[in-house]
């Protein structure tokens, strides 16, 4: 188990194992974290698809299960990467912009991973905001439907009362006097009461019209199951946009719990950060200097072998100082000191392939030999008169510019010699210098060469 929880934090597990156990510690806790994040977005993901796709209620249907564990794993290898690409070789403030986009994702999937857990936390609050704001707006279209009668005969109810009022006014002034400065009852008096008998009619009229209009209303309100209502209402065109904003609505309550979940998510992030580099981080940089020596020991394992099968007739001269500049320039580095190990490790051990193959696979053509006929090549010959180790390895293979061998205390060099079947005369050259010697003496075991130049002479023997 700890060792999931180590692999959980984006950390190898080979490696952390090699380091005390308060690194070993650090990572587990980062991988528990890391862990419970995922695990509680399977809930989150679940509960969010259950109310996005279940218009009609908000429980918890187990058929989004899956897609809710394949979120988690998502979640799961966010957060390892997030982790694990915070490298402690870099300096605190490189590390700290570096680190702007991670706690920027890591804000996002906090947020992401909470609100859907916050919707089951807050259910009844949101729901009760929801069925409130839907009640109002069922009543209020319910409304609609009457409010057109009911404005008009409100509005000739009104007109009624003014035009009775009117011709009330006008009848008790006539009775008075007032109007017609004759006080008491006459023809006119009988008119402006038949006026208004007449308006009290029909204001009488408008108001029952008024009253039955309203009575409707009642009478429709209580035969309506508003919670039916809500319900075909809520289903229709209460979404997921909605109750975020409801959520959101909710204040600081809801807003704590967010941070919570955001701090839950930035923990590992931050104690990684945070933390001084430990023998984890020392091991990390180990191995990738390790991958990466081995990586130019492999290519150089490579380069000798396409060597090896390349023709010696394709190779140049200027190919040769390129390459010799390039590792006489790159010999400061320490990773190109390791790999100049190798390589003589490499022409070692094909030296002694050949000298247990006695060079039988050598296809050597046949030259006339100097002196007393015998071979010059296809010989290891011991240089004689000095203190370091010299070999000679003469390769024949063709007429002209053949291969040699030159070995000084186990460091190989390769060369080229050309042999003067008239004159017994030998050449070499080795490192760009070229020598031109005349053979003395050659014998089965022995060889004796002078430089023409100096006239000095070199000695061998057969290694």
């Amino acid at each position: 188990m700890r060792d999931f929880f180590i692999w959980c934090s984006g950390a190898s597990v080979e490696i952390v194992k090699k380091c005390d156990d308060k690194e070993i510690s650090k990572y587990a806790n980062i991988g528990i974290v890391v862990f419970c994040v995922a695990f509680l977005s399977i809930f989150s993901a679940t509960y969010f698809l259950s109310f996005a796709f279940n218009t009609e209620g908000t429980n918890f249907v187990w058929l989004y299960l899956p897609i809710g564990i394949i979120w988690a794993f998502i979640i799961l290898s966010l957060d390892r990467a997030i982790v694990s690409t915070i490298s402690k070789n870099d300096s605190f403030n490189i590390q700290i912009l570096k680190s702007i986009p991670r706690v920027a994702l890591a804000l996002m999937i906090g947020i992401v991973v909470a609100t859907p857990l916050e919707f089951k936390i807050f259910e009844k609050e949101v729901n009760n905001v929801i069925i409130s704001k839907v009640e109002k707006i069922v009543k209020k279209d319910f409304e609609k439907d009457f409010q057109g009668k009911l404005k008009l005969w409100e509005t000739k109810v009104n007109d009624e009362e003014k035009s009775y009022s009117e011709d009330k006014r006008t009848y008790e002034d006539e009775i008075t006097g007032k109007k017609s400065g004759i006080p008491g009852k006459g023809k006119r008096a009988d008119e402006y009461m038949r006026n208004e008998l007449n308006s009290l009619s029909k204001l009488n009229i408008a108001k029952d019209s008024l009253t039955q209009i309203r009575q409707t209303i009642v009478e429709a309100d209580q035969n309506i199951s508003w919670p039916d209502e809500i319900d075909k209402y809520k289903s229709k065109n209460i979404g997921v946009i909605e109750r975020v904003n409801v959520l959101y609505s909710l204040g600081g309550t809801h807003l704590a719990i967010t941070i919570l979940f955001i701090l839950i998510e930035l923990l590992p992030l931050l104690t990684k950060l945070l933390s001084n580099r430990g023998g984890y981080d020392e091991l990390i940089i180990s191995e990738e200097r390790n991958k990466l020596h081995q990586a130019d020991v492999n290519q150089l394992k490579e380069s000798e072998l396409k060597e090896e099968i390349l023709s010696l007739e394709n190779k140049k001269h200027t190919q040769k100082a390129k390459l010799r500049v390039q590792i006489e320039q790159n010999l400061q580095k320490e990773i190109l000191t390791e790999l100049s190990k190798a390589q003589n490790e490499i022409a070692l051990k094909r030296v002694e392939e050949f000298r247990q193959k006695n060079l039988n696979n050598l296809n050597l053509p046949t030259i006339q030999q100097p002196v007393n006929k015998e071979k010059l090549e296809d010989k290891f010959w011991l240089q004689i008169g000095t203190t370091d180790k010299i070999e000679y390895f003469f390769r024949n293979g063709k007429l002209r510019d053949n291969e040699l061998l030159y070995s000084k205390d186990g460091t190989v060099s390769k060369g080229l010699w050309n042999f003067n079947q008239t004159k017994t005369e030998l050449s070499i050259e080795l490192e760009n210098n070229k020598t031109d010697f005349e053979i003395v003496e050659i014998l089965t075991n022995k060889l004796k060469l002078k430089d023409k130049d100096r006239n000095d002479f070199l000695e061998f023997e057969k290694a």
